[in-house]
């Protein structure tokens, strides 16, 4: 039979206080940080609840290309550490990686989640040891809702886009995901205008106001709106509807130039003289 000295004993004594200490010290040094406010998120009003409010969608001019295909969240904890920490949510629990701006400051891409489903149920756990910094922050940085299958033909003519309030701090133009400051070249002319280009390009707002020297600049300004137009979520452009709209006289954008949101179709400023509306085939 095996037996222990009383050396042996002593030894094990101390093996196992300095392992309980080594496990109290972890978890003493062990912080939570949860996120429980909707940083990073936006309600537009449009009855679709909260949406991620800074998109970086694929195939638009501010993409984050290091994300992952289809929708995404990107996750960023800024507490001025280098020591790794890990993210707990519907994922399971991940280490995040270093992020690109660096400073301290940690990443993590995650599959899009309702805001809902974040709440209270995501917490990053990190060394509070590590940082000097009593205020860490988690918080969605940037991401790309989901596209919604297009469900209403619409057309928001050059003159719309030119004369929308604010332009480039204008909800609608952030709907779109495209900038005023736009190129033509880059973004327009391959699919829209059948790749033809600008000389010395020009801005998406530069064509819509006709600000450019080329022949038949009224197409250039139709192209760039029925790229926009296309771009806005719930919306596709159609140009039989735009057609039809223009010649009957209904309306036929989604938003106003204040950017409250409006309905379309033949039932709106109809004129008088127009067919009557369940004659009209969009």
């Amino acid at each position: 039979m095996r037996t222990i000295t009383k050396v042996g004993a002593v030894f094990a004594s101390a093996l196992l206080a300095v392992s309980l200490g080594a496990a109290q010290a972890s978890a003493v040094n062990d912080d939570v940080v949860t996120y429980d406010k909707a940083k990073g998120w936006t309600d537009n009003g449009d009855g679709l609840g909260y949406v991620v409010e800074k998109m970086q969608c694929e195939g638009t001019e501010n993409e984050d290309k290091n994300a992952p295909d289809g929708p995404y969240l990107y996750w960023k904890f800024t507490a001025n550490t280098e020591v790794a920490m890990t993210i707990t949510g519907p994922w399971g629990t991940v280490e995040m990686d270093p992020a690109a701006s660096g400073q301290g400051s940690w990443g993590f891409y995650s599959d899009y989640y309702s805001l809902d489903e974040l709440l209270g149920q995501v917490y990053v756990t990190y060394d509070a040891e590590s940082t000097s910094d009593k205020n860490p922050q988690l918080n969605v940085s940037h991401g790309c809702a989901p596209v919604e299958e297009p469900e209403d033909p619409a057309w928001c003519s050059p003159g719309f886009w030119k004369n929308i309030d604010l332009h480039a701090t204008s909800d609608v133009w952030a709907r779109t995901g495209y900038s005023p400051d736009g190129s033509f070249n880059e973004l327009v002319a391959a699919d829209w205008f059948n790749g033809v280009t600008i000389e010395g390009d020009a801005t998406l707002l530069e064509v819509v106001t006709g600000d450019i020297k080329v022949k038949g600049k009224g197409e250039y300004a139709n192209a760039v709106a029925a790229m926009l137009t296309d771009a806005l979520p719930g919306y596709y452009y159609d140009a039989d509807f735009r057609f039809a709209s223009e010649e009957l006289g209904f309306e036929h954008c989604p938003f106003d130039r204040h950017n409250v949101e409006q309905p379309i179709g033949p039932a709106t400023l109809l004129p008088e003289d127009a067919p009557a509306t369940d004659d009209v085939i969009i």
